[in-house]
């Protein structure tokens, strides 16, 4: 949840109404007041900043252990 609340206030009210209370694109634009292709680009730009977060998190946690087994 830390990538999470990283993101920047709207992205990150975007990607809660959508993945976490399950709202459509339509309902958060209708809810936001903008548009369902700002929703969209909200929520790529979230999953990416998440997928690039994810990404650094296991270069440092698999690599540790790994070593952690050879030892």
């Amino acid at each position: 949840m830390k990538a999470i609340d990283e993101l920047p206030e709207k992205r990150k009210r975007v990607f809660i109404l959508s993945k976490l209370e399950g709202k459509s694109n339509k309902e958060i634009a209708q809810e936001l007041n903008i548009s369902i292709n700002t929703v969209e680009r909200h929520m790529t730009l979230a999953l990416q900043f998440i997928k690039t977060k994810l990404r650094e998190y296991c270069n440092i946690i698999i690599p540790a252990a790994l070593l952690m087994l050879l030892v």
